[in-house]
Order: structure tokens, then C-alpha cells, then sequence
């Protein structure tokens, strides 16, 4: 019995060294295979890494969240499955959406921390996958959380919407509440919203401010400086006129014209002067303001309206409605782009408008009575119309006539990119006085606000109170309005920033509705008051008719120090305020100051005292 049993177990034992088979090291390792050799080979496999080893994520206000990428790469040869994403402290978060990562491929994956407390957190991020060698990797996590001091500032108003009048300022005042414990540090700015386009910005009697009162005004030119002005007039001759962009008189030269016109338009090519007439433009020196001697002879007979690029030098010249050409310094015809509009009187070359150059034709385009000038606007690079125009406000004070395009050109005053509109005019019948209009082309308007302070510290559960002064500035007597924006930052590390809107609607100077105090036939310039007065006087006057109004402010030695009023206006009784400041906007001295009124060749003046 014992020989069978052990001859059993020797032939078990045989059969058992033939026939059995290799098996896998571990059944998870599905990358290694016995050949028929019985030896041991790799299939292709994945390969994880990541990088960094270590995500540290800055200081973080308890509240928010911040996200930083780790890069998972695939350095194997078989696609890496990610099968499980864990963090071992839930302030980590991370986003499992990529689960399969190609051979030699990586993706960023988003991890987050949302702190709650202000602590020092740290964990773990675990990466399960099929990498036969690492199938659990591990990257370290620490953040830091910080609640800052809760400071709770309270603007208001929270929006400022007014009404001034025309040459007249409003104080507004803006709080600044700290509902806080802690200090409220703070700074404002403010942000200019663009005007509208061909909203009007200021006229300016060019009759009444030349010397010699000429009433043939025919050209209007920038020289990136001053603003030119070609006018004539009976018995005075033909005169260039230059002034500043204050429009304060500078000088005048006799043009080297026979003509008693003088030239028809004038033009700045970035160097010269260039004044129109017949087929020549006339080159002008700006310094001195006398011809050059040298001509550019154009193929337009009887130029109407030039402008110029000043970049290059090219000359656009046209008659009142035919072709337009393009011209080199030396008269070179370089382009021409047909032209059937409406008659030209002006043309003015515009860098500054988005999408430009452009070129503006000033054109008579309007109704037997009303508006009659109109701004339309061509690309400069095509010679196309682009559709954008706008009608110029009527100055005429005729009922038979309106005004007519006379010259264009377009300038930066007061940081506005204007057009200059010259428009041949009557303030009364037959007075024939002409007026430059400057039209707002909707880039960077006028500083007509003013803040009495921008920055400050406000204690805990103090106020601080900021005075905005808003300005309504001169000008063309018709209805505008101005956008902006006070923008103010704190140290409120979740609500740093607040925005407070301001609409300003500018009202005309025009006559009392009230017919019963409108006084017929009578002019009058009553005493300010109050008088004497510290910082702001009230003047009030009466007209009988329609007229040119100029109120002028003079110190004692008969100097001007503020043009208050110079426009037209209707019968009636008016008010405007002086805030002691002169044209520039400085605070004048204690002392006795003179107001006069002119209107319809009627003068009157009267003293009056301020005291600081």
C-alpha cells in the first residue's frame, strides 16, 4: 500500500512539471506576459507625471477662490486612465472632467482653494491611475487664508443728475460713509464720457473779435497751436487773423492778395500756410505770417475750399461741387474722387477719429430757413462717404436767410477734438457778421467737473464730504448733455471700487417765459448782487431786441479778466453768475472789478467789490 502512494506522488509531481503554465506576477499587472519561451516581457504602458510636486497657493481673502493648473503628462507608451481624483482637506478642490490622457500628451488640470477660515491649510491630492508602476501619485497642497478688517464704505448720492446754466456752476456734495470699525482709505478719479457728435461746443463772433470788425470771413486753419482766420471786410482790406485756442487776439498780417477778398480758404499742411485763391494756393510762413513767394499752381480754377494732410503734405482741393483732387506738396496731381453733393464750403483733414483719417466737407444742405451748414464725413484712404454726418446750429438771426458754409477746419481745444465751423451769418439783418462754431467730433470732452479733494482717510463711522463742482460751460445757446463718471477706490478688499454716474443737462441763456417781465424797448444792466460778495455774484440785464450780448468782466486798470456772455440772444431778461475766476480759470484778487454789457450798440457798465 505505501509503494502505490508514493508512486502516485512521483507520477503527480511529473505530470505536474510538464503540464503547468506560467502565471502573471499579480492579476492588476496586465503589462507583463510569458512568451513561449516562458520568459518574461513589458507591453506597451502608460506613464504618469505631474508638475510641480507641490502646489502653493498665495494669501486668499476667506471667501473667495483661487485656482492654479497642475500639468499631468503621459511620458508611456498606452493611454493613461485617471480613475479617481481625492483631496485629503475639502478647502482643495480639483476638476476630474480630463479622465484619459493619450501617449506623450499632458493636460492642465484646475485645482482650487476656497479658504472659509484664516488659517494655514494643507492636504493632500491623491491620482489614481492605471500606470503599472505608480498607480497612486501624490502632490502636496498649502494655502494660506486671510480675512482682511471689514471696511464699509456708503457712497452717496449714489448718482448726481443736474441742470446748469450756460456760463453757471452747481456744487454737489458726495459722502463718503465708513459704517466700519477700521479705516477707510480712499481715492476718486474722474471719467469723461465722449460727447455726442456735432453736439456744439462754443461759437465765437469773428466780426466782433478781429480788429477792424471784418465781414467777409473766408477761411479757418490749425496749426496745432493757433487757429487762423482769412477775413476782409469794406475799407479794411484783406488780413490774416491769428488767435490762441482761448481765442484771445494774437496778431493780424495784410495778405499778400490784390483781391479785396482776400483768400476764399485757408489751410495748415503740417509745415506752411496755404491760402486759397483763383487756381493758387499761396504759401504762407506761420511764424511771421508773410508769403513765402513760393505758389502750387492746382488744376481747380477757382479753388472753394482746401484742406491738407499734415502727415505728409497732400493738398485736397475742390471747387463748390466738382471734383475733388489730391495733390503732393509741389501740385502733382496724385488722386481725384468725383464729387455731386450739395455746394462745399469747407473742408477739413480729421487724424484724430477712430478708424481715420477722414476728410469733412462742410456743405450748404439745409431748408430755405434753418440750418442750413451741414458736416459730412469721407475715408480719406478710399474717398468714400461713411454715412456719418451731423447739421450745424443755425446762428442766422435773419428769418429770410440762414447761414452759409464759409471754411472748416478741425482742432484739439480744451483736450476736445472740435470741428471748426466757419459760418457766414447775421445776427441781426444786414449786420453781417460771421462766427467760427466749434462742434464736439465725440472724442474726449471738456473738464467740467471739479472735486475739492481725491483722496483721504475716513475714520471709523465718520463721513467724509467731497465737493463736486460742475461747470456749465459756454455754448452755442442750444440744449447739451455731458456724461461722466467719479469713480472711487478704497481698501474694501470684496468691494474696492464704486462708481458714482453724473448726467449734467446744460441749459441755454435765453429770455424769461414769463411775457409780463419782459420789458419792451428797454435796455439794462442791473446791479449785481449780492455786492459786495466773497466767492459768487449774481448779474442780471434786459434786452429789447435781438443782439450780439457781450458781458465782459474788467479789473480796475481796464485789463479783461472774464468774458461771461458773447452770443446772440433773443429779448428778455437774463442772469448769469461769476465765481470770481478769470478766462483761465484762476481765482482772482479782493479788489473793485468792472462788469460792462454791450448789445445792439448800446453800452452800459457798473463797479462792484469783492472781498476774500
Amino acid at each position: 500500500m505505501k509503494h502505490y502512494f508514493l508512486l502516485f506522488m512521483i507520477s503527480f509531481i511529473l505530470k505536474s512539471m510538464v503540464t503547468a503554465q506560467p502565471q502573471l506576477p499579480n492579476p492588476a499587472n496586465q503589462y507583463l506576459k510569458w512568451t513561449a519561451g516562458n520568459a518574461i516581457i513589458a507591453c506597451p504602458a502608460p506613464q504618469i507625471h505631474v508638475a510641480p510636486d507641490t502646489l502653493n497657493f498665495d494669501t486668499t481673502l476667506t471667501g473667495y477662490i483661487v485656482t492654479s493648473n497642475l500639468t499631468v503628462q503621459n511620458l508611456g507608451s498606452d493611454t493613461l486612465i485617471i480613475t479617481a481624483i481625492q483631496t485629503t482637506n475639502f478647502f482643495f478642490l480639483a476638476d476630474t472632467s480630463h479622465l484619459r490622457i493619450a501617449p506623450a500628451d499632458s493636460f492642465a488640470l484646475p485645482v482650487s482653494f476656497l479658504p472659509v477660515t484664516p488659517t494655514h491649510e494643507t492636504g493632500e491630492l491623491l491620482i489614481l491611475s492605471n500606470d503599472p508602476l505608480r498607480d497612486t501619485l501624490m502632490v502636496h497642497l498649502q494655502g494660506w487664508g486671510w480675512e482682511p478688517p471689514i471696511i464699509d464704505p456708503w457712497l452717496s448720492p449714489d448718482s448726481i443728475q443736474v441742470t446748469v446754466p450756460e456760463g453757471d456752476s452747481v456744487s454737489v456734495d458726495l459722502r463718503i460713509t465708513n459704517n466700519s470699525a477700521n479705516v477707510c482709505d480712499w481715492q476718486a478719479a474722474i471719467e469723461y464720457l465722449p460727447s455726442g457728435l456735432g453736439d456744439t461746443l462754443f461759437t465765437r463772433d469773428i466780426t466782433a473779435l478781429a480788429p477792424g470788425n471784418p465781414t467777409e470771413v473766408r477761411g479757418v486753419a490749425f496749426d496745432g497751436e493757433n487757429i487762423w482766420i482769412a477775413g476782409a471786410g469794406p475799407g479794411v482790406g484783406a488780413f490774416l487773423y491769428r488767435f490762441d485756442r482761448g481765442w484771445n487776439f494774437l496778431s493780424s498780417y495784410q495778405q499778400p492778395v490784390t483781391h479785396p477778398q482776400g483768400f476764399v480758404d485757408l489751410v495748415f499742411n503740417g509745415s506752411m500756410l496755404y491760402g486759397a485763391i483763383g487756381n493758387l494756393l499761396i504759401e504762407i510762413d506761420p511764424i511771421s505770417g508773410l508769403a513765402t513767394g513760393t505758389n502750387i499752381t492746382t488744376p481747380v480754377s477757382n479753388i472753394r475750399a482746401a484742406t491738407a494732410n499734415p502727415a505728409t503734405g497732400d493738398f485736397w482741393v475742390c471747387d463748390t461741387w466738382q471734383t475733388i483732387y489730391v495733390l503732393d506738396h509741389s501740385g502733382i496731381l496724385l488722386n481725384q474722387f468725383p464729387y455731386t453733393g450739395a455746394s462745399i464750403g469747407g473742408l477739413a483733414w480729421d487724424q484724430w477719429s477712430p478708424g481715420g483719417p477722414f476728410v469733412w466737407f462742410w456743405i450748404a444742405d439745409g431748408p430755405p430757413e434753418g440750418p442750413n451748414c451741414t458736416a459730412v464725413q469721407l475715408s480719406a484712404n478710399s474717398g468714400v462717404m461713411t454715412g456719418v454726418s451731423f447739421v450745424g446750429f443755425e446762428m442766422n438771426g435773419d428769418p429770410s436767410q440762414n447761414d452759409q458754409p464759409a471754411g472748416a477746419a478741425v482742432a484739439v481745444i480744451d483736450s476736445q477734438v472740435t470741428f471748426l465751423g466757419l459760418q457766414s451769418s447775421n445776427f441781426q439783418p444786414g449786420d453781417g457778421h460771421d462766427f467760427v462754431v466749434g462742434y464736439s467730433l465725440g472724442m474726449a470732452p471738456h473738464n467740467w467737473l471739479r472735486m475739492s479733494h481725491n483722496s483721504g482717510s475716513v475714520m471709523p463711522w465718520t463721513a467724509d464730504s467731497v465737493e463736486i463742482k460742475i461747470f456749465g460751460f459756454a455754448g452755442a445757446g442750444n440744449d447739451t448733455l455731458h456724461s461722466a463718471k467719479i469713480i472711487v477706490d478704497t481698501n474694501n478688499p470684496y468691494f474696492p471700487t464704486g462708481v458714482v454716474p453724473v448726467t449734467v443737462g446744460v441749459s441755454p441763456l435765453v429770455g424769461t417765459s414769463d411775457p409780463s417781465r419782459q420789458v419792451a424797448g428797454t435796455f439794462a444792466l442791473l446791479p449785481n448782487y449780492p455786492n459786495p460778495f466773497n466767492s459768487m455774484t449774481a448779474i442780471s440785464y434786459q434786452l429789447s431786441a435781438v443782439s450780439h450780448v457781450e458781458l465782459v468782466i474788467y479789473n480796475i486798470l481796464g485789463q479783461k479778466v472774464k468774458t461771461l456772455v458773447r452770443r446772440k440772444q433773443v429779448a428778455g431778461e437774463y442772469l448769469i453768475r461769476w465765481d470770481g475766476r478769470d478766462d483761465a480759470g484762476q481765482e482772482v484778487a479782493s479788489g473793485v472789478y468792472i462788469y460792462g454789457l454791450k448789445a445792439g450798440g448800446m453800452v452800459m457798465s457798473r463797479k462792484m467789490l469783492l472781498v476774500k
